[in-house]
């Protein structure tokens, strides 16, 4: 009876199998942080795009490179070849600038749906630029 006991105290302070357990706790843990940091860096490019494609797309109008309907149709271009996202393009003009609205919803931008306590926020991008004169 003795050696039973023994045996079962043996085993309960055995730590043959504790890396196992560890990794099994730990991997599941490091992949969602991982997913997470991927998801937000996806978000962050994506701002900088729309940022970018905002201000060219001024640029290009504040020397009446073109109209406010053609710098719509060339931004919303310029977006779907980086982005799969739905977007807003705005741009309108005033006797003395132009501006450039961009907005797109973060769920769609994030690809591992780890953002989703941000499903109702959008990316924005607004750039205004002076007119030269004509």
């Amino acid at each position: 009876m003795a050696t039973l006991w023994q045996r079962i105290r043996k085993w309960f302070r055995a730590e043959d199998g504790s890396m196992a357990i560890e990794f099994v706790i730990m991997v599941p843990l490091f992949v969602a942080m991982i997913s997470g940091v991927v998801d937000l860096s996806r978000v962050y490019v994506d701002q900088a795009n729309y940022y970018s494609i905002a201000r060219d797309t001024a640029r290009i109008v504040a020397r009446h490179g073109m109209t406010e309907t053609t710098a719509e149709t060339y931004a919303t271009t310029r977006l779907n070849e980086v982005s799969d996202a739905q977007h807003t393009v705005d741009v309108s003009t005033t006797s003395t600038e132009v501006t450039v609205f961009i907005a797109a919803p973060i769920e769609v931008l994030a690809k591992f749906d780890f953002l989703d306590f941000l499903a109702d926020m959008t990316i924005t991008a607004t750039v205004t630029h002076a007119l030269e004169p004509s």
